[in-house]
């Protein structure tokens, strides 16, 4: 009877989420644990951390993120220069969209941020 019980509140708890836009605490439980990079296995810097999530809070987390990107979708909160966080839109096209921009501006001879362009640009490309 426990189990049923857990899977009750679980759902009511889920529904209540969904409106109140809270994640349940009972839901935030994760194992984190060490995965190999490379290197030196006697290192600890040579591992990074990944947490094990339950799968009932992954639906729960990809509903309230479905809800959400809709909202923003419907009403066009997000700006136009949002890359981040969105449905097709990758960091390739973020790069494209500024080299494309500081180029058309360089052919309309304007004045063109070169340097923080140049900055900006070999930061994304070593991401």
């Amino acid at each position: 009877m426990m189990h049923g019980t857990t899977n009750i509140k679980k759902t009511q708890s889920s529904g209540n989420s969904l409106f109140s836009g809270i994640f349940p605490d009972l839901l935030k439980y994760t194992v984190v644990k060490p995965l190999f990079k490379k290197g030196d296995k006697f290192k600890t810097s040579d591992y990074r951390p990944i947490s094990i999530l339950s799968y009932f809070s992954k639906v729960l987390e990809k509903v309230m993120y479905n809800q959400l990107q809709e909202h923003l979708n419907q009403y066009s909160i997000l700006a136009e220069e949002q890359f981040g966080f969105r449905t097709d839109s990758t960091t390739n096209k973020a790069i494209y969209k500024l080299i494309n921009e500081n180029l058309k501006a360089f052919n309309s001879k304007f004045i063109v941020g070169g340097i923080c362009f140049f900055l900006i640009l070999k930061r994304l490309l070593t991401v």
